[in-house]
């Protein structure tokens, strides 16, 4: 199992447990799940990572044949697997097509940041 799809499964596991529902779009889009909690639709991209580097997890967030994505979801879903931690984040919050992230400091906020779902986008 690639380490994409592994993120994937575990992320509907953890949208599953908290009541919300997930579904996969039918066709290769810039998004990689819709979460549903009470008829709000969110678009989510899911990445992993594992690559630290000056106590930073480095994540590629740029998409298919490294275009970079404009608008095309709502949030970024990153498995941190070191740390078994997601950072749930709004597109708004990518700064390039590479970003440097962490569990603490200014991504702090994101750890494991379920709640995004449950508010209105």
């Amino acid at each position: 199992m690639s380490k994409g799809i592994a993120a994937e499964v575990l992320f509907d596991y953890h949208i599953i447990e908290r009541g919300m529902m997930t579904a996969r779009p039918i066709y290769d889009s810039g998004y990689d799940r819709i979460v549903d909690h009470k008829g709000n639709l969110t678009r989510v991209q899911i990445k992993m990572t594992a690559c630290k580097q000056s106590g930073s997890y480095w994540v590629s967030t740029s998409g298919v044949k490294r275009r970079r994505y404009v608008n095309e979801f709502d949030v970024l879903a990153i498995y941190i697997k070191p740390a078994c931690a997601w950072l749930l984040m709004p597109f708004s919050e990518i700064t390039g097509s590479a970003m440097r992230v962490r569990v603490d400091g200014r991504f702090e906020k994101y750890v494991n940041n379920w709640g995004i779902f449950y508010a209105k986008n």
